[in-house]
């Protein structure tokens, strides 16, 4: 089993993890403010259909649709697409605000239950980074198809891993996020996810960087919470044995990564001790790539 899979397959309990995630709600806000930035005069006074691409229990969905009809856009129509049963099970209880919506299960990467050139607005939020090179090139080709000419498709919320920062700080932590990243889990580095829609055909692309208003930086303030998003206590164990493999970006070699061990021991050991000490912090810099359909 490769690590990705290893990673991927410590899913644990999702819903226990997206009750513990309100940290993450400025994000969604943020891509919503980038999207009403972006879609300009030509969107309003039209009937639109929007498509939340791996919407998980329909949660961002709600969000997206409160704030879509406060600013004066007129939906109606929603999909959802989510690839987790119980998750779609959650989401279609959820409150439809009077317009029609489907949630749907399926792989985002085929999505034959939705129509060609159906929605106006596609967005996925902290999903594509998930993917590794080949699905995220498919499941961007399914969401350009989805989209009508002229709508917008927007991947929001990717970490950017170039900024991330722990308190406690360690001289660990850039190199350990750097190795983890480029195999471990396939996170894209920052300008990654404009390539990807840029190769697809879309056009108008901008990327737009959250967080840098020290007001609205994502901060996830507990140990537990940081190992349900990046799984941290998984990674300590993997540096304390065989450590990371990882493909150098540069010289394109195998590689892989692996401190000493009472380096990693007193790295894990401050991170507990702070978080006990109610002084574990994890900020994660967030960016957002929107781009228009062109058909």
């Amino acid at each position: 089993m490769s690590e990705i899979e290893e990673f991927r397959g410590m899913s644990g309990d999702y819903n226990e993890y997206l009750k513990n995630m309100p940290q993450m709600a400025p994000t969604t806000e943020q891509i919503v403010n980038s999207l009403l930035a972006y879609m300009g005069g030509d969107f309003y006074g039209r009937k639109l259909k929007l498509g939340d691409i791996g919407c998980g229990p329909g949660a961002s969905t709600r969000y997206y649709m409160a704030r879509f009809l406060e600013s004066g856009l007129n939906f109606d129509g929603v999909v959802g697409v989510e690839k987790r049963e119980d998750a779609v099970s959650e989401a279609k209880h959820s409150e439809n605000f009077g317009v029609d919506v489907d949630f749907l299960q399926g792989d985002i990467t085929s999505m034959p239950q939705v129509a060609d050139d159906s929605l106006d607005v596609c967005i996925s939020e902290r999903v594509i980074q998930h993917l590794d090179d080949e699905n995220a090139r498919n499941a961007v080709a399914e969401m350009v198809r989805i989209t009508r000419d002229g709508g917008i498709i927007c991947l929001g919320g990717d970490i950017n891993f170039d900024n991330i920062h722990f308190s406690p700080q360690s001289t660990l932590d850039n190199s350990i996020l750097d190795a983890y990243q480029h195999l471990v889990v396939g996170f894209r580095r920052s300008g990654e996810s404009e390539h990807l829609l840029a190769d697809a055909g879309v056009t108008e692309v901008e990327v737009q960087y959250f967080n840098k208003d020290a007001n609205k930086k994502t901060v996830i303030p507990s140990l537990k919470i940081a190992n349900m998003i990046l799984k941290i206590d998984w990674l300590k164990d993997k540096l304390l044995t065989e450590g990371i493999p990882y493909v150098d970006p540069e010289t394109k070699e195998e590689k892989v990564y692996k401190p000493a061990k009472e380096e990693v021991e007193n790295w894990w050991n401050k991170l507990v001790e702070a978080d006990e000490a109610g002084r574990f912090s994890m900020e994660i810099p967030f960016y957002v790539t929107i781009g228009r359909v062109k058909k």
